[in-house]
């Protein structure tokens, strides 16, 4: 959300906006703050060393040439001193392509054949699919971080888009458990009636089929509570500090 916000403001207000990134998880306010800077805003950041989540400050500094950055305290006695500067003159910093363009996708305002052109425009159609939509998605362009937009509007970060991957994932791993328990329960409860009936041999059957089924249930929660797909999120995996 934070991208959208500042890459708006920064369209709208131009050198007049003042965006801060706070303490919090993946990358999110990293693309908008760059838009932020484009327009000759101010940037400025939390320090990453006091902040409870660094990952977005952290994001911020690698990515971004930010004007400040400060512990949290200090934040506010900066924001009265700049609300009493005059902005930057605004002609040293034209509206960018990229930010008019992503600004018109996330309005929606276009019709689909607007959409596709716009994004187009900006980027490269991957083979991946966009895990809000399930449609197709394009990576924009010289961009870093890297990132992806599908044709109606998401947009994600590689940071975001791994984390909605990942999310996708565990929930399409815990409905194929589900569906896989409840075929035990009616194996096991066909292996009942087929006793019942003194069908032993059909008994024997079911109940040989819901114990091999219920070993394979066991794999699946074993790869959802510790397995590597599940686990591995790259926004924790680089914990190098920003320079």
């Amino acid at each position: 959300m934070s991208n959208s916000l500042f890459r708006s403001a920064a369209r709208a207000y131009g050198s007049r906006v003042v965006a801060v990134v706070l303490t919090g998880y993946l990358d999110d306010g990293t693309v908008g703050l760059q838009a932020v800077k484009k327009r000759g805003g101010v940037a400025i950041v939390q320090d990453p060393k006091e902040a409870e989540y660094p990952s977005m400050p952290k994001s911020a500094l690698r990515y971004v040439k930010v004007d400040r950055c400060l512990p949290l305290a200090e934040i506010p006695h900066l924001l009265v001193q700049l609300s009493k500067q005059p902005a930057t003159e605004q002609e040293a910093y034209p509206m960018t392509e990229e930010i008019e363009i992503e600004s018109n996708i996330a309005q929606q305002q276009m019709n689909t054949k607007e959409l596709l052109e716009n994004v187009e425009a900006i980027g490269t159609r991957t083979t991946y699919t966009c895990p809000e939509c399930n449609g197709s998605i394009w990576q924009v362009n010289n961009s870093e971080p890297l990132r992806f937009r599908c044709h109606t509007g998401h947009s994600f970060t590689a940071d975001t888009f791994l984390a909605e991957q990942t999310q996708n994932l565990e929930k399409a791993l815990w409905s194929a458990a589900r569906i896989m328990e409840e075929k035990v329960i009616f194996f096991r409860q066909m292996s009942e009636r087929m006793g019942n009936y003194n069908l032993q041999s059909a008994a024997a059957k079911y109940e040989d089929h819901a114990k091999n089924l219920d070993a394979e249930v066991s794999l699946i929660r074993d790869i959802i509570l510790n397995g590597f797909a599940i686990k591995q999120n790259i926004a924790e995996t680089d914990e190098e500090e920003p320079h």
